[in-house]
């Protein structure tokens, strides 16, 4: 039996040869219902049956053992990994091979990427997509380069939105932030996503700086504002403490799937108990 990987291998070598982007040859993907992402931070590791802060950077073993984790819970979205460029994993190939070989999940990779090239050996390595924040708005043109090479549905946006208060420069209200919520842009939020989708974008990660951590729900406003502007999935990240807020991202944020990771790391959900419980409070037909 043909394994992803190995389908995914052969349309990227198809790709190669050929000229004809990998989107072509059946490497694609598409988000139909609200879907349940799991979020993995370079702090946050595996120590028996629940995950714990700790400040050393993820070795190969914690990476993979978070993916075995999600993997034995019946997780079915995709694991995002991201903000790994100081501890590496993009540039430790090996390692994201070494899980892909040994945990058959989907998950994407950000964090260290610096270019196309980058990018295709990620997904070589194993990666279902991979993810651009800082790069996409330092260098537009990778979304394009990068959808051209592998497809669109391989080339998700991390963006990171920050409150500011609408103005001519900002009018959604929200300004881009990138390295690590470090840096302000000239972008407005609904303003870069639509361009970002344009170029090459096939998903965005929206992350609400304002929320993130906090607990007490997503940022509804910019999720909404995002999802209603552009045709591509829309995941709403940062904030979420409790199923209503995940209820909530769907029916008044119009998000296409939300990123948990606290509530699953350190305050005992799983993510079927999160899903059963969406499912008998609402008629959202999750996946």
């Amino acid at each position: 039996m043909t394994t992803r990987r190995q389908f995914l291998d052969r349309a990227l070598a198809l790709a190669a040869m050929t000229g004809v982007p990998a989107k072509m040859w059946g490497a694609a993907e598409a988000l139909g219902e609200p879907d349940l992402r799991i979020g993995v931070l370079s702090d946050i590791h595996l120590s028996h049956e629940h995950d714990v802060r700790s400040k050393t950077s993820p070795t190969k073993e914690m990476f993979i053992h978070a993916l075995e984790y999600f993997r034995d819970r019946k997780v079915h979205g995709v694991l995002v990994c991201g903000d790994l460029a100081d501890a590496g994993l993009v540039d430790e190939l090996e390692m994201v091979a070494d899980a892909a070989r040994r945990v058959f999940i989907p998950f994407c990779v950000g964090g260290g990427i610096r270019s196309a090239a980058d990018m295709r050996n990620a997904l070589l390595a194993g990666a279902d997509k991979v993810s651009l924040n800082s790069l996409a708005v330092q260098n537009p043109a990778i979304l394009t380069e990068s959808a051209n090479a592998f497809g669109r549905q391989c080339v998700v946006l991390g963006l990171d939105a920050k409150r500011v208060g609408p103005s001519p420069e900002f009018p959604s209200g929200y300004q881009v932030y990138i390295q690590g919520y470090r840096t302000p842009t000239q972008w407005d939020v609904v303003e870069w996503a639509r361009h970002a989708v344009d170029l090459g974008a096939g998903e965005i990660c929206l992350n609400a700086i304002d929320t993130d951590g906090v607990r007490n729900g997503y940022e509804l406003e910019i999720t909404r504002k995002v999802a209603d502007a552009v045709s591509v999935p829309v995941i709403a990240s940062g904030g979420a403490g409790k199923v209503q807020h995940l209820i909530d991202a769907f029916q008044e944020g119009h998000a296409d799937a939300a990123l948990v990771a606290s509530m699953v790391h350190t305050d005992g959900y799983t993510c079927q108990a999160i899903k059963n419980e969406i499912r008998r409070t609402t008629s959202l037909p999750l996946r």
